[in-house]
């Protein structure tokens, strides 16, 4: 539980241990700066720029794209798509349309290799 709220998720999320930028491409082709906060197999919580919080709050359920991920993360897939399920104080969730590949062991090692 999270919040006193069932958590729906079947993955674990890995937090990251340092900033990590990458690009959110949106249904409409926006091209947004997003702050990556943890991985999973099924899906990424993410956080916009404080001058692009408005975005997120249109955002639910669209469908989105991770663009220009740095080279340490290539097995979570440039272009990986998915839908935006959850957003709220700028922030947001995207559940990837098909799980990531990866072990726990495996999204660690990812999550500290970024560069």
């Amino acid at each position: 539980m999270v919040n006193g709220v069932k958590e729906k998720r079947s993955c674990n999320r890995i937090p990251l241990d340092i900033p990590l930028f990458i690009i959110l491409k949106t249904e409409d082709s926006q091209e947004l700066p997003v702050q990556m906060l943890d991985c999973g197999r099924g899906g990424m919580r993410l956080a916009f720029a404080p001058k692009d919080e408005k975005y997120s709050r249109g955002m639910l359920d669209n469908r989105v794209y991770l663009m220009h991920l740095p080279k340490g993360m290539d097995p979570v897939d440039r272009g990986k798509a998915g839908k935006v399920a959850w957003t709220g104080g700028g922030r947001c969730g995207i559940c990837f349309d098909a799980p990531l590949m990866l072990s726990d062991g495996e999204m660690r090692e990812v999550s500290q290799d970024y560069y």
